[in-house]
Order: C-alpha cells, then structure tokens, then sequence
C-alpha cells in the first residue's frame, strides 16, 4: 500500500506566493461525528464499505489513506452528508458545520462568473457584504483585480482555491477534503498545508501525498479489503508500525514453514557430492 503514495518532486518555478487564512471555526460539541456499522453499495451488490465504525473528536485531524478503490471517497461522502449509506447509521454533532471539497467541484465552476460572483453566491440568503468577500477572497489568493477573473480563466490551482473560499464564506467546524492538493503547486500546497496545521476545528481528508498528510494530520485511518483501522499517531507513526507488522508477518510465515530434514540432508548431501568432483578434479590435474 505505501509504494502507491508518491513523494512529491519540487518544480523549478513556483507560482502562489501568499499565505492560507483560514477563518477560525464556530463553537461545536466534542463529539463532531459517529458512524456506527456503516455499509454501502451502488448496485445493490458489490460493497463500497462494509461494517465501517469511526468516532470523530473535536480538534481530530484525520488522514485516510488506502489503495483506489477501497471506497475513501465514498467514506467522506458519508462523512459529509453527502451520501446516505446503505446500512449503519451516521449521527452529527451538535452544532457541527461540515464543509465538504470534492475532487469535482473545481470542473463544476460556472465559466461565465468571476471568483466573486461564486463566492457572493455560496453566502447567498445571509447578510455578508462585498467587502467581506473580497477579504476571503484575498485569503486564498484573489486580490484586488484577480477576484474579477472569470472561472474559465483560471488555471487548476486557482480553481481550487476558489473552491476553498466558497466553502469558508460560511465556515465549518468540521473540515472534509478529498484529495485537496490536486492541481496545486508546491507553494499553494505548503499554504495550505500551514494553514490546517494552525486550524482549530475538526479535519478529515484523503490525499495520496505524503508530505502533505505528515504535515497535517495528526492520526491515520488505513483502509484495506475487508478492514478500516486507526492508528494514533500522524503518517510517520503510521508507515513505522505497519513496516513492523510486515516485518513480523514475514517472520512468522518462515518460522512456520522450515527447512523440514530430509530437505536439509539433501542440500547436505548435494554439497559434498560438489566437493568430492572438485577434488577428483584436482587429482587429475
């Protein structure tokens, strides 16, 4: 499973050179979320998740990390309220706002609107003023002019970021991110990085990048066939106990399978039947 997350090189030429503000969180119960004996299929047939238990604390910074297809994505949709399971139960706590990033919402920008028209739009029904928008805007990145750039203009690593502003017009206690460094370069990705480290609330997110999960998580959820667990510890912890398994595993299998006698006399015998032709060898010469 850990050859399939991928260290991150550096690019010669790095293009966001600004900090993340992260708006500080509203108050919430210590309990953020439980998912008690969660299962889910699409079709009613093969499962996504099967018999999944988690309880999410205040303050709990959660990376999940796992082969594709082991339904991480499914899991933070759930998480999220995004997706009603097929079975188990998912029980919010009070006063929990989640903010949910999905992989697809960058693709799913009006090109047509500005990065202020989206964000004036997802505070739409309270009383926010232009200017408090234009200040979150310039938060993740969208300064004076730039927040009059239409969707279709901008690049991948923009698109995110505005993403991230829609979401904080109205800020969550409870932050889900779905793979949130795509399309970033490696300075947005630090900012971003910088800025969960310093936030107060509650996150849970997937990403495949190691330095970024080092760096901003504090626990790992492993997924794999048939089993979900959790290790207290961030992604070093993680990698350090799971090599120690496999290494275990493997002692195990050997101890359980020896080199039985009558395999040991032959590889005996087969070497002193090589030393007696070396020595007739040496005779003829």
């Amino acid at each position: 499973m850990l050859d399939k997350i991928q260290d991150v090189d550096l690019p010669e030429e790095l293009h966001f050179h600004s900090q993340i503000r992260i708006p500080e969180p509203p108050h919430c119960g210590n309990e953020v979320l439980t998912l008690e004996h969660v299962s889910h299929s699409y079709d009613g047939t093969h499962w996504v998740l099967r018999d999944v238990s988690l309880s999410i604390m205040k303050g709990d910074k959660l990376g999940i990390v796992g082969y594709n297809g082991m339904g991480k994505s499914t899991l933070l949709k759930i998480i999220a309220g995004r997706l009603i399971p097929t079975e188990g139960t998912r029980r919010l706590g009070h006063k929990v706002i989640p903010g949910y990033q999905a992989q697809e919402f960058a693709e799913l920008l009006p090109a047509e609107e500005t990065a202020f028209d989206v964000v004036k739009n997802a505070a739409a029904g309270s009383e926010i003023t232009g200017q408090r928008v234009r200040e979150i805007l310039g938060a993740f990145g969208f300064s004076g002019e730039a927040a009059l750039k239409q969707c279709q203009v901008l690049s991948g690593g923009e698109k995110i970021r505005l993403c991230f502003a829609r979401i904080f017009v109205n800020p969550p206690n409870l932050l889900i991110l779905d793979e949130p460094t795509t399309h970033l370069d490696i300075a947005a990705r630090e900012a971003l990085q910088e800025a969960l480290k310093n936030y107060q609330g509650t996150v849970c997110l997937v990403s495949h990048d190691v330095e970024f999960l080092r760096g901003s998580v504090h626990e790992i959820l492993e997924m794999r066939p048939g089993s979900v667990r959790r290790f207290h510890g961030g992604f070093d912890y993680y990698r350090e106990k799971t090599a120690e398994e496999e290494a275990l595993r493997k002692q195990t299998a050997e101890s359980e399978h020896p080199l039985s006698h009558s395999d040991s006399t032959s590889v005996q015998s087969n070497n002193a039947g090589e030393l007696n032709q070396k020595e007739r060898r040496k005779e003829k010469a």
